[in-house]
């Protein structure tokens, strides 16, 4: 298919000076970025434990107050709650990376 599209003339120059470095035409290097970008696009898949285990008998998971308290406290009085609260913030902002 034959299409027009706009590029920024520094980014064109480059292109073409690479396409004809590798021996292969413009078209050829432009469908190729399509290509790896789009490929790039798939969700990526959440980690997932491999241990056993589960939920101690008693302990409600909807409760903030009953999870720190289960935690308990650093000896500086920190909690160790906030703590894995804020690792677990920055790893689901890395996965969103």
């Amino acid at each position: 298919m034959r299409t027009t599209i706009r590029v920024n003339d520094e980014l064109l120059l480059r292109a073409k000076r690479k396409a004809a470095r590798e021996g292969h035409s413009l078209s050829s290097l432009v469908e190729d970025g399509l290509l790896m970008v789009l490929s790039k696009t798939q969700s990526k898949a959440l980690p997932t434990s491999t241990h056993e285990g589960g939920l101690r008998p008693g302990i409600d998971i909807n409760s903030n107050a009953e999870l720190l308290d289960l935690v308990g406290e650093h000896g500086d009085g920190s909690s160790v709650g906030s703590s894995i609260i804020r690792l677990a913030g920055a790893w689901i902002r890395g996965l969103s990376a």
